[in-house]
């Protein structure tokens, strides 16, 4: 390989390997995006949970 052609390979290997860190970002940002959101709804599935306890504690004190 020349000299110029391993020039050429090395950027593009260059370009490919920021390339791939952006995607990793990306992928990044997406997991924590959705893990905010699958928090966001155990945190509801929890407050229903305990309005619901609450309702059954509430009942069986009226009893």
């Amino acid at each position: 390989m020349s000299r110029r052609a391993g020039l050429a390979r090395a950027r593009w290997l260059q370009g490919v390997d920021e390339l791939g860190q952006r995607d990793d970002l990306d992928v990044g940002r997406q997991s924590v995006a959705l893990e905010a959101r699958i928090g966001d709804e155990q945190r509801d599935e929890l407050e229903v949970g305990q309005r619901d306890a609450l309702d059954v504690v509430s009942r069986g004190a009226s009893r």
